[in-house]
């Protein structure tokens, strides 16, 4: 089974530039910058001056919020030199936009205060990109941007809050021009809202057992004062507590969880939550872990070493400042790829083959373990509330 993972289509916009060589790009664009950005032999939109710089084409039509996101293919193919990508979030005077540059060897995000103004990084990834590849940025209602390339996310989120506002909901795309090089010309625009996640599953944790929960693991996982709580389990098997499959198969699966420290400061015991779980099948999920001062994302299986596998592009264990009482974690997960979040800020990412992390696998949970009655074991773990299940 092929994972195919983008953000959602709602009432979109579409062009494909499909107009005379040389032309402007029609009725429903604006420009900015310099003027000489238009329509290719090939029917692409391009440079067709030297003057240098950037310049842009904004589509009239505004997105219904500033949490939308613009695809586009890479017409030509591109160069380290001169850039070209997607904007969003711009504003009606075109004097505020946030920018995503796409490269042969890279992208990037960044926001710019006029067409030519300087760019501020956001944040960039360095992957190849190719003529034909369909690029897609996409921004949330938490202002995290996320890069998919052919339909798969694309290295890390980055968030960034500015311009989150209803005044900056234009989109459209742009090229740049300097020594004597043209950004690749662009194909196929087409823009969209950003939906939220849709919540199907969730517990306060406010009844006196779980319910709705499996248990498993070396212990039992237990409510305590309204939180689900792992003190006094063994430190081996982990224990663990998982709500019933998904009905159906998400593109995104997102599972969070408020940490409750208690004033404690665990340097061992690990709180977690997870998807991609199959107890049938033996398999406990890709689960977000933190202790007080590490974090990170793992499969936990006692045939691997120490007991977990790190996501691919993860090491075992991140330093990490202490999140804060009631901070919000989140795992992620769009087809291979695997994020982590606390409060919305993006802090992880890596990747599992499809073997490691079927798709087919629709459980999804928590994992608490207490180490602190092995010696230098540390504090108990944190305990966990208001956990949600979101799909998309």
């Amino acid at each position: 089974m092929t994972a195919v993972m983008v953000e959602p289509a709602m009432p979109i916009v579409q062009h494909g530039f499909d107009l005379p060589a040389g032309s402007s790009v029609g009725p429903y664009w604006t420009k900015t910058g310099t003027s000489d950005i238009g329509i290719s032999a090939a029917g692409m939109l391009a440079v067709i001056g030297t003057t240098v710089g950037r310049r842009a084409v904004v589509h009239l039509e505004q997105a219904a919020t500033a949490a939308h996101w613009v695809e586009l293919t890479v017409g030509t193919a591109p160069n380290n030199t001169a850039g070209s990508g997607a904007l969003l979030r711009c504003n009606v005077g075109m004097t505020q936009m946030v920018l995503l540059t796409v490269s042969a060897g890279a992208w990037s995000i960044g926001r710019i205060t006029g067409i030519n103004g300087t760019f501020t990084l956001i944040g960039s990834y360095s992957t190849t990109i190719a003529l034909n590849d369909v690029v897609r940025v996409s921004v949330d209602e938490y202002s995290v941007y996320r890069v998919y390339i052919n339909g798969q996310r694309s290295g890390p989120a980055f968030r960034d809050t500015t311009w989150a506002d209803s005044s900056h909901r234009y989109r459209g795309a742009w090229i740049q021009y300097t020594s004597g090089t043209s950004g690749a010309n662009l194909d196929n625009f087409v823009s969209g809202d950003t939906p939220p996640l849709t919540l199907v599953d969730s517990d306060t944790f406010s009844q006196p057992t779980l319910v709705g929960w499996t248990t498993s693991g070396g212990g039992t996982l237990y409510v305590q004062g309204g939180e689900i709580s792992g003190v006094g389990t063994p430190s081996e098997p982990v224990s663990f507590a998982h709500r019933p499959a998904l009905p159906g198969y998400p593109r995104i699966m997102v599972a969070r969880m408020q940490i409750r420290w208690n004033g404690r400061n665990p340097l061992h015991s690990a709180t977690s939550v997870c998807i991609r779980a199959s107890l049938a099948n033996n398999h406990t999920g890709v689960h977000f872990w933190t202790v007080a001062n590490q974090a990170g994302i793992a499969i936990y299986d006692p045939s691997y070493p120490d007991g977990f596998l790190p996501a691919t592009g993860t090491p075992a264990g991140t330093p990490i400042t202490k999140w804060a009482d009631s901070a919000m974690m989140e795992i992620r997960g769009e087809g291979t790829h695997f994020s982590a979040a606390v409060d919305h800020n993006p802090v992880l990412w890596g990747t599992y083959t499809e073997a490691q992390a079927p798709l087919l696998y629709l459980q999804h949970g928590v994992q608490i373990q207490d180490d602190s009655a092995v010696s230098g074991g540390g504090e108990p773990p944190a305990n966990g509330d208001n956990y949600q299940l979101l799909v998309a």
